[in-house]
């Protein structure tokens, strides 16, 4: 170093012309040296730069200077910062003017040690006074990433509940990796490498936060079997850098299955028709499943709490996940009682807790015609008085335990005819004289009906609905009314010989009526003349179609040979109709008996002078003769009278009586007698 300095002085003109003069001075200066500078730093020091990994005894230089010369400019430094945990990092030599610091030991034993280490340094100079000075120098440790990212625990596959809720943490894996690396290098960033299709269920944060962030189903195919989920993970220090370290290592996630679905059906609100009458099962169109595995979607049970003792349900496997539901009717349905059936069917899993889903079944009954029409006022027979005018006879009616269309009833009437070769003709419709309302029911008589054509009808009263009949038999008779009295034809009068017997028949007569089946009675009326002969000589026998007049008696000698009876024939019913007819019946005389006198002797007392023509007697009360007419009466003579040939008396040859003929002389006749001759 110079201890002199010459100087040399350069002064200008300060003008505007455009050449300025110029002059020199040179000025010669010694210096004497004097210890006026201590030492110090060179040059501001920036931090020395070493490498984390940098070898023990490596030396890092750096210029130190003290600007005096000879002993003055001489110098000496020492460290005086307190050693790091007992342990002397590092050491420091100097030779003028540089100063070497070495490395005694790691500078980064372990990332709690300080990176930048700040060195106190004292130097002293040997100058008289000696002058020192302290500075300080900053070391920064360079990190290095020596270490690769360590997986210190094993990840066995981590159970993940298909029920866990979305978003939800699942794993942190900064927990399971370290980096013996310090600072940025021994931060650790996570990352996925994209080869699983599932990875759209995770997310894995920079920090190694694995997040569920959509709901698993342990029941998708998307999982596989086992179902589960997996995470190809990129662990990468230095911050993720591209010069960082990494591993790569698996995680996954067994899906476990929770009964997180209930059992649902295809459709949930059924309608269906079931005939009734019918204990068939149907399969309800709907097919139900369970989304869950196992026990979770084992659709064990059906149930419904309506209509227990009225159907069943049950379930039939369709495939391996689809079931049926059958519906039973356990008693035959009755469209009549009731028309439908709502009822709500719980089809419930096996799974814990146990969830099920309801179906609304609504059960129409398909109606029938599964009853027989049956008589509520079947009919009777009946009886229509002959004649009497149109009019309703009788109403029948009848019921029928199905409804609507088969429940509606048509009334139709049944003609029977019997005849001999067919035995029955049967006609089924209204006939000229009745019929049946086709809805009422009603039976009506249509015209006056003639007893005489016709007595009794029989018909059938057939009530039918679409398919199925009830029919009844009856009788319609008709009462015959006493419109006409009875027609009473002699054919010719009557005629009788005297004396014939009892009971012989003196004629006949034809009785007819219009009427039906009406009999008769005939009578002889007391008015009948002679009366009372005729009503008690003749008498009546009536038949079928004929009256026969019969004598009751021998007919006696009253000399009455014409007899006129009057005959009244009437019906044999409670207001009878008669008749009247007189028939003449003639008595031909016989001449069967002789007179026979009802005494033989006859004594009389005449007065003598009785007069002439007197009569004394009669002879006939005293004769006897049971012939009529002519041969019944008598003429009368005397065939002898004592004395003989006197002519005393006289007789009647008609009448019989008997008178003085002479003059009587008591003393010429005591007495005398007669013997007269009927």
């Amino acid at each position: 170093m110079n201890d002199s300095y010459t100087l040399v002085v350069l002064a200008t003109e300060d003008t505007t012309q455009s050449h300025n003069h110029t002059a020199t001075q040179t000025i010669q200066i010694t210096i004497n040296d004097v210890n006026d500078n201590s030492p110090q730093l060179d040059l501001p020091l920036t931090p020395i730069q070493i490498q984390q990994n940098v070898t023990i005894g490596e030396i890092h230089t750096f210029d130190c200077v003290d600007f005096d010369i000879g002993d003055n400019g001489i110098f000496t430094c020492d460290i005086t910062s307190p050693v790091f945990n007992t342990v002397t990092l590092f050491s420091l030599s100097v030779v003028s003017p540089v100063c070497s610091l070495l490395i005694e030991s790691t500078p980064v034993p372990s990332c709690s040690v300080p990176l930048t280490h700040n060195l106190d340094i004292n130097c002293t100079d040997s100058g008289y006074p000696s002058l020192s000075s302290s500075f300080t120098i900053s070391v920064v440790v360079n990190l290095v990433n020596l270490q690769d990212p360590v997986l210190s625990n094993s990840l066995t596959p981590i159970p993940l509940s298909e029920s866990t809720l979305v978003p939800s943490p699942l794993l942190d894996l900064s927990e399971f990796v370290t980096d013996g690396d310090c600072q940025s290098f021994g931060l650790v960033k996570y990352s996925i490498n994209n080869q699983y299709p599932n990875l759209a269920f995770l997310s894995l944060s920079q920090l190694g936060e694995v997040e569920l962030i959509k709901q698993v189903d342990f029941e998708s195919p998307l999982f596989g079997y086992p179902p589960s989920l997996h995470l190809d993970v990129i662990a990468r220090d230095s911050l993720g850098a591209v010069s960082g370290r990494e591993i790569r290592f698996n995680v996954s996630f067994l899906i476990q299955d929770v009964n997180d679905n209930p059992p649902t059906c295809s459709v949930l609100s059924l309608t269906i028709s079931l005939q009734e009458g019918s204990l068939s099962p149907l399969n309800l169109s709907t097919l139900c499943f369970d989304l869950d595995s196992n026990l979770n979607g084992d659709l064990s049970s059906i149930f419904t709490s309506d209509h227990l003792s009225i159907f069943r349900f049950s379930r039939f496997p369709y495939n391996f996940t689809h079931s049926l539901i059958t519906i039973r009717p356990l008693l035959a349905l009755d469209f009549e009682t009731t028309e439908s059936y709502s009822i709500s069917v719980s089809v419930s899993d096996r799974g814990t807790p146990q969830l099920d889903t309801s179906l609304s079944v609504t059960v129409n009954v398909v109606n029938i015609n599964d009853n027989t029409p049956f008589f509520t006022n079947p009919p009777v027979s009946l009886t229509v008085i002959e004649n009497d005018p149109p009019t309703t006879l009788y109403v029948i009616s009848a019921d029928d335990d199905d409804k609507e269309e088969f429940g509606q009833l048509v009334y139709l009437l049944i003609t029977v005819n019997y005849n001999l070769l067919t035995n029955i003709d049967v006609f089924i419709g209204n006939t000229s004289q009745f019929e049946i309302g086709l809805y009422s029911g009603e039976l009506v008589q249509l015209t006056e009906i003639n007893y005489e054509e016709d007595t009794i009808f029989t018909f059938g009263a057939l009530v039918q609905d679409t398919s199925r009949s009830v029919k009844a038999y009856f009788n319609i008779t008709i009462e015959n009314v006493n419109e006409f009295a009875p027609v009473i034809a002699f054919p010719s009068p009557g005629a009788v010989l005297q004396g014939a017997a009892v009971n012989t028949v003196v004629g006949f007569a034809h009785v007819s009526d219009q009427d039906r089946d009406d009999t008769f009675s005939c009578t002889i009326l007391s008015n009948s003349t002679p009366s009372p002969i005729a009503s008690n000589l003749f008498s009546l026998n009536n038949t079928a179609n004929r009256v026969y007049v019969l004598l009751s008696q021998s007919v006696i000698c009253n000399d009455q040979l014409l007899y006129q009876l009057s005959i009244e024939c009437s019906d044999d019913v409670a207001n009878p109709l008669s008749s009247l007819a007189v028939y003449n019946i003639s008595i031909a005389p016989q001449n069967l008996n002789i007179p026979l006198p009802t005494t033989h002797t006859i004594s009389l007392v005449i007065d003598e002078n009785e007069a002439l023509n007197t009569v004394i007697t009669s002879i006939f009360p005293l004769l006897a003769d049971s012939d009529c007419a002519q041969n019944g009466s008598y003429r009368y003579s005397i065939i002898l009278q004592d004395p003989v040939n006197h002519g005393l008396l006289a007789i009647d040859s008609l009448s019989g009586v008997v008178s003085i003929n002479e003059t009587l002389d008591y003393e010429s006749l005591l007495f005398m007698f007669i013997i007269p001759r009927a």
